[in-house]
């Protein structure tokens, strides 16, 4: 299933973990041993440079787990609205399971003890 307008949004140097799921014309299809999935955030479509690149090979009862760790975005700029998408390898193929969308990254409000 391929998804187009599914907007992220974080909080700057916090994590987060998404369970992906891969569904093949309607139905639910385990990822299995030799997939790749891709997670890729750019600042801008043209950028080569990635904000956040990030590899899922290891999967758990078919599923992807993808770990956002706050180190992936402490350096980020926020608030700033950013691209990503989501590609799967399997095989010696590439399918993209989610077009480019949004991240949407909020700065923290807190940021520490008043001096």
């Amino acid at each position: 299933m391929l998804y187009y307008g599914s907007d992220i949004e974080l909080f700057k140097g916090m994590s987060r973990v998404f369970t992906i799921v891969r569904e093949v014309n309607g139905v639910e299809t385990a990822f299995v041993g030799g997939d790749v999935l891709e997670f890729s955030v750019k600042a801008d479509y043209a950028d080569t440079d990635y904000q956040v690149f990030k590899q899922v090979t290891v999967f758990s009862e078919g599923k992807a787990v993808l770990e956002i760790a706050p180190e992936d975005t402490v350096d980020m700029e926020a608030p700033k609205d950013y691209i990503y998408d989501l590609v799967l390898t399997t095989g010696n193929k590439k399918y993209p399971l989610i077009l480019p969308s949004r991240l949407i990254l909020h700065p923290m409000v807190n940021t520490g003890a008043p001096e």
